[in-house]
């Protein structure tokens, strides 16, 4: 079962949902000035949420704290490959990990429309998300605060930097790392000409390296 905190449509989109897809749409919809569906404590099934999806124009998809898992999540990513005026995706506090940021890596480069992506507080570990973003133009803003980041993350995450020049902003507060992981992001910093803002607090990257990594951003 899929559960979402809320959802935004697309204000000027039309749709023609049939009266199966109707029935799921009116049990959850808000205001129609803001065109939000409020699906807090509605669950939808592997069918529904297919169809849910696919016919809703969806402009901000918010799961945070649903605990939603990769499975759930692989089949909420493909049911919106054919999304194209969804700006934001957010999915702190559930159960993802680095499986199910290849699936949302999948659909951010299949839809380039994504702006902002809030991933923190799932046990990710792993750096997937920073390989797919290597060559996404959409993303500006990447929220990755508290994931269990492990050090193969940061290399994942420096080579990202190297490459992509859309990303604004990244957030990698609280999250697992030595002197050795802000050595390198300091490097990749002198390769990177888009962020201006890049915050690490509760990191253990080093004075110096904080110092020259927000440095290098300025």
């Amino acid at each position: 079962m899929i559960k979402c905190s809320h959802i935004n449509i697309c204000a000027e989109s039309a749709f023609s949902p049939s009266q199966q897809q109707l029935n799921i749409i009116n049990k959850c919809i808000g205001s129609g000035k803001e065109r939000t569906l409020t699906l807090e404590g509605i669950s939808l099934n592997k069918d529904a949420t297919k169809s849910f999806f696919e016919i809703v124009p969806i402009e901000v998809l918010n799961m945070n704290s649903c605990f939603a898992n990769d499975n759930q999540l692989q089949l909420v990513c493909d049911s919106l490959m054919n999304q194209t005026n969804l700006r934001e995706i957010l999915l702190a506090t559930n159960n993802i990990t680095s499986l199910g940021c290849s699936a949302i890596g999948r659909l951010l480069n299949k839809i380039n429309c994504v702006e902002i992506l809030d991933l923190s507080g799932n046990p990710i570990e792993l750096g997937t998300i920073f390989d797919c973003l290597s060559s996404n133009k959409s993303l500006i803003s990447l929220d990755m605060r508290e994931v269990k980041l492990k050090a193969t993350a940061y290399e994942s995450l420096c080579n990202c930097l190297k490459t992509n020049q859309t990303l604004t902003s990244i957030n990698i507060s609280l999250n697992p790392a030595s002197e050795k992981e802000g050595h390198f992001l300091k490097e990749a910093f002198r390769e990177n000409f888009s962020i201006t803002e890049f915050r690490i607090t509760g990191n253990q990257f080093g004075i110096a390296n904080e110092r020259e990594i927000c440095l290098g951003y300025i």
